[in-house]
């Protein structure tokens, strides 16, 4: 199982995970404290080690703005309606996660043309959880984000997701805790 470690903002942070390596780092393109410029991913992707996979994260987002980000990174993730996926799925020759609010079962949905599929509790980075026994009998690989921290860890693996998404759950204070991420790697 992957860890995706979601909001990066700084150098100080790319350096924690370079020495941890988690599977994936997130970079933020919203309308949120975490987001960041075009101009600021291209300076962290510089120091980003290259065993981690960069994630633009897209919502409310005009088609062009990831069509000019997924140049510089390895994936894009994008909160949006399936017809905006098929486009950006057009424009673009990277792997698409799909991230979808998670309130009843019948968001609980494979049905679309991006690669991978995100189950999330808000509206990212938030740490809210949805109820995750939604999740029980899935077959299909799924990430899940959402309020996930050390405390529920376990219990959020044992949903098999093929990946985990933390974005408040590894912050002391608001900062990048390496210790956090550390042992999360440890529990996946």
């Amino acid at each position: 199982m992957y860890l995706k470690v979601c909001g990066i903002k700084t150098i100080d942070e790319i350096e924690i995970l370079n020495k941890i390596l988690p599977a994936f780092a997130g970079f933020v393109f919203t309308n949120s404290r975490w987001r960041v410029s075009a101009n600021c991913i291209k300076i962290l992707l510089s120091k980003l080690s290259p065993k981690i996979k960069a994630v633009a994260v897209f919502r409310d987002s005009l088609l062009d703005e990831i069509i000019e980000i997924s140049k510089f990174v390895d994936m894009v993730q994008i909160h949006e309606n399936e017809e905006f996926i098929v486009k950006a799925k057009k424009s673009i020759k990277l792997p698409v996660i799909k991230g979808i609010k998670v309130e009843s079962q019948k968001d609980i949905n494979f049905d679309t043309v991006a690669d991978f599929v995100l189950f999330d509790g808000g509206n990212g980075g938030q740490g809210k959880m949805f109820n995750w026994n939604l999740l029980t009998n899935i077959t299909k690989p799924f990430i899940l984000a959402g309020g996930i921290t050390l405390e529920n860890a376990k219990l959020a693996i044992g949903y098999n997701p093929w990946a985990i998404d933390v974005l408040s759950g590894v912050r002391t204070n608001d900062k990048l805790d390496g210790n956090k991420i550390r042992r999360l790697v440890n529990i996946c």
